[in-house]
């Protein structure tokens, strides 16, 4: 079984997402798991995916740029089926845009806690040790 853990065909600059999920299942590939970026990405993600249930998961990644300062209150707020606003970086600026971007988890979501965040207990006690899974993904390694 092969399966991509990372993967954003979704993006404008694939000009054809379908095709290329196509092209993967037809190669080998049975499952792709696919993170979005920042909030403006993920109505494409949830398009594509919903054209391939089988083979894609969804992955809202929560970092603590995306989120505001109470991202604790947030995180359980999406814990407990609950919605969220999800502000656009500007790096430009340095800060977070409010931009009215809604989101809630689903049930075939995946929610990731980017990077060192998610291995500091600190960072979510309401979440059970047994739910949590520390997965190791590096472009460097083979």
């Amino acid at each position: 079984m092969l399966v991509d853990t990372h993967t954003h065909l979704y993006l404008p600059e694939f000009d054809s997402p379908s095709e290329a999920v196509s092209r993967a299942i037809d190669a080998g590939v049975t499952h792709m798991v696919m993170p979005n970026v920042d909030a403006s990405t993920i109505d494409p993600l949830l398009a594509l995916a919903a054209s391939f249930p089988r083979n894609i998961s969804v992955a809202i990644g929560l970092h603590p740029t995306e989120v505001n300062d109470h991202w604790q209150a947030q995180l359980d707020t999406i814990l407990a089926g609950g919605e969220v606003e999800l502000p656009k970086f500007n790096f430009t600026t340095g800060s977070r845009e409010s931009k009215g971007t809604k989101f809630r988890l689903e049930d075939n979501m995946i929610l990731i806690l980017e990077g060192i965040h998610a291995l500091n207990p600190e960072l979510t006690p309401n979440i059970p040790a047994a739910n949590k899974y520390k997965i190791y993904v590096s472009a460097l390694t083979t």
